[in-house]
């Protein structure tokens, strides 16, 4: 486990890990553990069935306090932490009601925030549906786990309103693409940055049950 501390002290954050690197081509996902107001571990952790071992990957941690924001701009930030153990697996999810309504649907980013065990270390979070009052999300695990997850999580997710942002000198960029596909695919930003940005990326549907997390080769 890696222990990442936070450049700030939060109350009760959100943490949102960022698309992971492809410096090694098996599968893997981000496990978190020990969030506190400071710092939260991670590790990468592969399907039963690889080697167990995972080579060195970046990974981004996207914070973000728990509550209702609204920025100078009027874009709306959304954050919350609550439990489930809904698995896509059984055919179950969770649902989350926004406090208030978007305007338009935003786009979502939910990550596991615990590591309780259950019945495969391989998990991550899989949005079902999205909508401007609320989203279902379950916890996907490697296919050939069938039986569900088996135990309560601490889930996490953020929602934002999509557009251009510009925040106290940071810029952001929020937006979906349709009908992506296994097959690598370079992705244009809507504007040119200054410098290398950071990308959060996740499956944002589930039109199939196979299990499917993004992973990104360059980023410029």
């Amino acid at each position: 486990w890696t222990t990442v501390a936070f450049a700030n002290s939060y109350t009760s954050p959100v943490v949102i890990p960022g698309v992971v690197t492809t410096n090694e081509g098996d599968e893997v996902v981000v496990r978190m553990r020990n969030l506190s107001d400071g710092s939260v571990q991670i590790r990468l952790v592969e399907p039963v069935g690889r080697d167990g071992t995972h080579g060195n990957e970046t990974v981004s941690l996207l914070v973000v306090e728990a509550g209702t924001h609204v920025l100078p701009d009027g874009t709306q930030v959304v954050a919350e932490r609550f439990s489930s153990s809904k698995s896509c697996a059984i055919g179950e999810s969770a649902s989350r009601t926004f406090e208030t309504a978007f305007a338009d649907t935003p786009v979502i980013f939910a990550s596991i925030q615990t590591s309780a065990g259950g019945n495969s270390e391989f998990a991550s979070t899989r949005i079902m549906t999205t909508t401007e009052t609320g989203f279902s999300v379950c916890i996907e695990e490697e296919e050939i786990q069938t039986a569900g997850h088996g135990v309560v999580e601490q889930m996490g997710y953020v929602a934002i309103s999509g557009g251009s942002i510009a925040n106290n000198g940071t810029h952001l960029e929020i937006f979906s693409v349709a009908d992506q596909t296994s097959t690598a695919a370079a992705q244009a930003y809507p504007i040119v940055f200054s410098d290398t940005p950071v990308v959060f990326a996740q499956v944002a549907s589930r039109t199939e049950t196979d299990s499917a997390q993004v992973r990104m080769s360059t980023s410029d």
